[in-house]
């Protein structure tokens, strides 16, 4: 299975593939938001990490064209926002993510949040 990583800090990034690794996943990378769309499109991933704060689209950007992508309605798309109070939840959820964490991740619980759309 493919995971998408989309976070331009490059130390979040190697966390995030150790653990998905870890899962067995086949980890592709975007550093940018621009990157983050052309890879998803090309390698529809059964699931994408996507930190909020993108350089060159947002993650409210990428996920509002992903999902405009009929592939990619369904795949879950995970937010990492910097602080809970950044962005509501809510707004977050209705701009079409599956789900958000607060960074830094706590590995136990993406792998216990990615468990629920891979099993």
């Amino acid at each position: 299975m493919k995971c998408l990583i989309a976070d331009d800090a490059a130390h979040a990034r190697e966390l995030l593939w150790s653990i998905l690794e870890d899962m067995g996943f086949d980890i592709l990378e975007a550093a940018d938001g621009e990157e983050a769309i052309r890879l998803a499109i090309l390698s529809l991933p059964q699931v994408i990490v996507l930190n909020i704060g993108l350089p060159k689209k947002s993650g409210i950007e990428v996920v509002s064209t992903l999902r405009r992508q009929a592939p990619l309605q369904k795949t879950p798309i995970i937010a990492l926002i910097a602080a809970a109070g950044q962005y509501e939840h809510t707004h977050l959820s209705q701009a079409g993510f599956s789900r958000v964490l607060v960074k830094p991740v706590n590995p136990a619980e993406l792998r216990a949040v990615i468990s629920e759309f891979t099993c």
